[in-house]
C-alpha cells in the first residue's frame, strides 16, 4: 500500500497534538504555504522532511522515500516502478517482522523459562530472508528492464 502525503500529514498532526497545518509546518521547519503545497501536490517534502515524517508516524524511512519518490514520479513510467518497489518494501518489512517475532517468542517456553530457539523458527527464517533476497534480485532485473524500455533502447 502506497500512503498519501495527506495520511502522512494527517496523522503527524494526530500524534503531535497540533490542531493545524500552519503548527505543524513550524514543527518542521518550513512554511505554511509550503506544506499547503504539499496537501495540493505543488510540491513535494524534501527527504529529511519526509523523514522526520516518517518518525512520526512510526513508519520504516526506506519506505516513507520508496513513497516519496513514487509520488514525484507519478506522471511517469518512473512512478510506477517507485510503486512497485515501495509495496514490495512493506512486504518485506512484514516478512521479516513475523520472522523475528516468531524467533524471539521461540526462546521463551509458557513458563517464561529461556531454552534454545527452536530450528523449525530457524529455518523458517532463513526461508524468508533467502526469498526476499530472491524478490529483490528480481526487483532489480525488472527495474532495469524498464529502465532500458524507457529510454527507448
Amino acid at each position: 500500500m502506497v500512503r498519501t502525503i495527506d495520511w502522512y500529514l494527517d496523522l503527524a498532526r494526530e500524534k503531535l497534538g497540533v490542531p493545524s497545518d500552519q503548527q505543524l509546518a513550524k514543527r518542521l521547519g518550513i512554511t505554511g504555504a509550503s506544506l499547503s503545497a504539499w496537501r495540493t501536490k505543488r510540491a513535494w517534502p524534501s527527504e529529511p522532511n519526509m523523514l522526520q515524517l516518517a518518525t512520526w508516524c512510526e513508519v520504516s524511512p526506506d519506505q516513507a522515500l520508496f513513497e516519496l519518490r513514487a509520488w514525484i514520479n507519478a506522471d511517469n513510467a518512473a512512478g510506477h516502478i517507485w510503486r512497485k518497489l515501495a509495496g514490495w518494501a512493506a512486504a518485506a518489512g512484514l516478512v521479516y517482522l513475523a520472522a523475528t517475532t516468531d524467533l524471539v517468542v521461540g526462546q521463551f517456553d509458557v513458563s517464561g523459562a529461556a531454552n534454545v530457539p527452536h530450528l523449525q523458527s530457524i529455518h523458517y527464517a532463513t526461508i524468508c530472508i533467502l526469498g526476499l533476497a530472491w524478490l529483490l534480485l528480481l526487483g532489480i532485473k525488472w527495474f532495469r528492464r524498464m529502465s532500458t524500455r524507457s529510454k527507448g533502447l
